[in-house]
């Protein structure tokens, strides 16, 4: 003879109906409001980032509290110097080490933002002088 197995309440069965927070979030129009509202977010990070750029690009002495000489750098070095630096800073925030907070991920992505133009600019150029 084969034992059943029931559950205790209804809740564990499946029967009840979901309470109010899951049906929201299991709605559709939920989930398009979500994909807006993080959409607006990345929006927001990326004009931060090239309002930093432009801000460290007017003052380049900005570059230097990064790391020293940073502005004085072709573009080519600065992007593998500034790539290292994230890097660096994003392994020091997963140990949990205090000097992590040293350089903001902000300033580090304006500064390799603001190295990827100049390096375009200078791309640019050598083309234009290539052909003439």
């Amino acid at each position: 003879m084969a034992r059943r197995f029931r559950t205790r309440s209804l809740a564990a069965s499946g029967w009840l109906r979901p309470r109010v927070e899951e049906r929201i979030r299991r709605h559709p129009s939920s989930a398009r409001i979500t994909v807006q509202m993080e959409r607006a977010a990345l929006k927001l990070m990326r004009d931060i980032g090239k309002r930093r750029a432009r801000a460290m690009l007017a003052e380049p002495g900005q570059l230097e509290m990064i790391a020293p000489g940073l502005s004085q750098m072709p573009s080519g070095p600065m992007v593998a110097r500034l790539e290292a630096l994230s890097r660096a800073a994003r392994s020091l925030r997963q140990k949990r080490d205090p000097l992590a907070g040293r350089i903001d991920a902000h300033n580090l992505n304006a500064a390799l933002l603001l190295a990827r133009w100049r390096r375009r600019a200078d791309l640019r150029l050598s083309l234009t002088r290539e052909a003439a």
